[in-house]
Order: C-alpha cells, then sequence, then structure tokens
C-alpha cells in the first residue's frame, strides 16, 4: 500500500478551508458595505445627535401648565443645588396661582455616570394639593432634569420633610 506524502495531507486540508476561510471573510467584511443609518432600519428615532443621552423632563402632573412647569423646574433645581441642610424650595406662578415646594431626600447618587437626586414634590393646582415623589438627574454642568415622578402619599400623621 502506498504511503501519501506528508505535503499531500497538507495540501488537501488547506484545500478544505479555502471556501471556509472566504466565506467567513465575506460575512466580516460584507458589514462595512453598509452606508445607510441603520436607526431607521430596526426602528431607532430619527434623532442623528451622538455622544449624549438627553433625558425627559417629566411634569408632576398633567393638569401642570408650562407656565407652571417652568416655575416648578426652577425650585428643583434650587432644591437640588443648595446646600446639605437643604430646606424645601418653593414655587409660585402668579398667573395660575399654581404652587408648591420640592424637598430632596437623602443624598445624590450616580446612575449610568449621571448625578441623579431622589425628592418630594408638593402640588397645589385650582386648590386641591397632591404629592409626588421623584428623581432628577444631571451629567456635568448640564441643570437637573426631572427623569420619573410618581405620586406619592405621605405618612399619616405628617407632610413631607
Amino acid at each position: 500500500m502506498a504511503r501519501k506524502a506528508p505535503t499531500d495531507e497538507i495540501y488537501s486540508v488547506l484545500k478544505g478551508l479555502r471556501p471556509m476561510v472566504a466565506c467567513v471573510a465575506a460575512l466580516a467584511l460584507g458589514g462595512c458595505a453598509i452606508s445607510t443609518p441603520l436607526g431607521p432600519i430596526f426602528g431607532g428615532d430619527d434623532d442623528t445627535s451622538t455622544g449624549s443621552v438627553m433625558l425627559p423632563d417629566n411634569r408632576f402632573a398633567s393638569t401642570m401648565s408650562e407656565s407652571d412647569w417652568t416655575f416648578a423646574q426652577g425650585a428643583v433645581r434650587s432644591a437640588l443645588d443648595s446646600t446639605p441642610e437643604r430646606p424645601p424650595a418653593p414655587w409660585h406662578n402668579p398667573a395660575t396661582g399654581s404652587k408648591g415646594t420640592i424637598s430632596p431626600v437623602a443624598s445624590a447618587f450616580a446612575v449610568d455616570g449621571a448625578l441623579c437626586q431622589a425628592f418630594t414634590a408638593v402640588v397645589t393646582t385650582g386648590g386641591q394639593t397632591s404629592f409626588y415623589q421623584g428623581r432628577a438627574c444631571r451629567t456635568g454642568s448640564k441643570p437637573w432634569t426631572v427623569t420619573e415622578t410618581s405620586a406619592w402619599t405621605p405618612p399619616q400623621g405628617r407632610g413631607p420633610a
């Protein structure tokens, strides 16, 4: 029986690998040919900005007017930027009569590279008082942005701290 030379075995292995190498290379380099933004293809929004995450600015209540929210945002920023004792920051919209206070809760904490702070809010609109809890975050020197809010029931016998 004739024995194959070692070079024949290496050649036959390499001959079988060529199609696999070609397929792997085609798949790997095929992604380089895409020249369109992938967001619209995969359902992403049309925003082309990069390098930053824009957080939503959530109102405490849907009944707040745009001008009420402007005053309340100022109070959020004031309350969360103040000294460690941080008394509640009041706000009042003379045009609508709506008013409220923002009180920071506990210490600030980090979330995904942003500095965040929990707070409670008391809002009086149309003679009715409601209580909310929420969280505001900021990155760098940008202002605090309210990222989440929900209705809150203070403990019985006490208002918010």
